[in-house]
């Protein structure tokens, strides 16, 4: 497993770079976010934390951000969450790209995704954010 680099970002402390990139989309598309606010009590699965709350207008999403594919049991924890808070949460995997992502949130109609479309500007912006030796992302 490679170690997440820790990455600071509009005064955040993000525990991954990646964290930090998906800050970077959210600004690029004017999501306001707030990071890391709060920790649930999931009982058998545990302590969680969940990455980003975001709130848009009046709705607010968590989106959780993981560097590969989801595993049981974080689907797991993010489901108990959704249904902890009664707010969805979306779940991110890998920097962002035009692709769907799920939500673990259930609705009369079942799971919902939501798509990023391809060439997005928002995405460029994610993707070529440096952070390296002091530099600072536009």
């Amino acid at each position: 497993m490679i170690k997440a680099i820790e990455t600071r970002y509009k005064g955040y402390r993000f525990r991954s770079r990646l964290e930090a990139r998906w800050a970077v989309f959210f600004d690029a598309i004017q999501w306001h976010w707030d990071y890391e606010i709060e920790g649930y009590d999931l009982g058998d699965l545990g302590w969680y934390l969940p990455d980003f709350l975001i709130t848009q207008y009046e709705s607010k999403w968590w989106m959780e951000i993981k560097p590969s594919t989801f595993s049981d049991t974080e689907i797991k924890k993010c489901a108990a969450l959704a249904e902890m808070t009664g707010i969805p949460v979306f779940m991110c995997d890998g920097v962002p790209d035009g692709r769907e992502y799920p939500t673990t949130a259930f609705f009369p109609n079942g799971r919902f995704y939501w798509r990023i479309p391809p060439g997005h500007p928002s995405i460029d912006a994610a993707r070529s954010a440096r952070f390296e030796h002091g530099e600072k992302p536009k």
